[in-house]
């Protein structure tokens, strides 16, 4: 999973577009990998950027920001890359 502060600016476009083509070339599948983008944008943003460049995975919204601020990101970090969830320390 990525995260991303907003559908459509230069250079989160530029690594979700690297992230499509690692998708269709099968890399992270041969991992056993699901590519996941998380963003502040509402569904409509997504899906309209979605399909402007044919990214091929889902985009997950997340408007409050709850789920970003858990995982770190905030609104001056640009996009980050998220570890599977096997990796992530859970309070007990």
């Amino acid at each position: 999973m990525f995260a991303r502060p907003q559908a459509d600016t230069p250079g989160c476009t530029t690594q979700a577009c690297l992230y499509r083509d690692s998708v269709k070339e099968g890399a992270f599948s041969a991992v056993g990998y699901t590519v996941l983008g998380l963003s502040r944008d509402k569904p409509t943003a997504q899906n309209k950027w979605k399909t402007k460049h044919t990214l091929g995975y889902k985009l997950l919204s997340d408007p409050e920001g709850e789920l970003l601020g858990h995982l770190g990101q905030t609104a001056d970090k640009k996009c980050v890359l998220l570890p599977p969830p096997d990796c992530i320390a859970h309070p007990s």
